[in-house]
């Protein structure tokens, strides 16, 4: 998996480089998609968080993952607080009863992180062959000591611009039996 660095400050605020460093990786099983995140925090110790599963928790330190497999704009929102509650949704369509996927997250002294699965039962695809692609964003809502929203991908105006996503590219393939196992919802025949 390659860590990716280049974060920028979303210009829903102002341009530049964020105050705090975030890096990502992401990678893919059978089992689905995983994302882990760095947020240095250097105020890690004083960030005020109470926001329980799906509630929206933009307002607190958060992580945003936007993930596109269609190519026409249709997405799914992933979120998740530095204490790992979740929330979801689509877009167009907007709030989504939460669904079975998976955050895990730890506060450091200097930074918290956290761990994200997503299973591909819950996207209701997989990807079908090497060198595909999906649109993709990983952003991040600052907000102990201050107000910044970071996005790795070059939003503009606001972290729903599909049309602005970077693209996750699987450079590996799934085979035929791992992506019927990989759509069926557990417990499920």
């Amino acid at each position: 998996m390659k860590v990716e660095k280049r974060f920028q400050q979303s210009q829903i605020t102002s341009k530049g480089t964020p105050s705090r460093k975030t890096v990502f990786r992401i990678g893919f099983t059978p089992s689905g998609i995983f994302l882990a995140v760095r947020c240095r925090e250097p105020l890690a110790k004083t960030m005020k968080l109470k926001l329980g599963d799906g509630k929206h928790i933009f307002a607190e330190d958060s992580i945003e993952f936007f993930l596109s497999p269609t190519t026409d704009n249709n997405y799914i929102q992933f979120a998740a607080n530095a204490i790992g509650s979740r929330w979801n949704g689509t877009f167009p369509q907007g709030d989504l009863k939460l669904k079975p996927w998976k955050a895990a997250a730890k506060i450091g002294k200097t930074a918290w992180t956290i761990e994200v699965l997503i299973p591909f039962h819950v996207l209701g695809q997989v990807p079908f062959k090497k060198g595909e692609y999906w649109n993709f964003n990983v952003c991040r809502n600052i907000r102990t000591g201050g107000n910044q929203l970071c996005s790795w991908a070059p939003v503009k105006s606001g972290f729903h611009e599909p049309e602005r996503f970077g693209r996750l590219i699987f450079d590996d393939q799934l085979t035929r039996a791992e992506r019927r196992k990989a759509l069926k919802q557990p417990g499920k025949r």
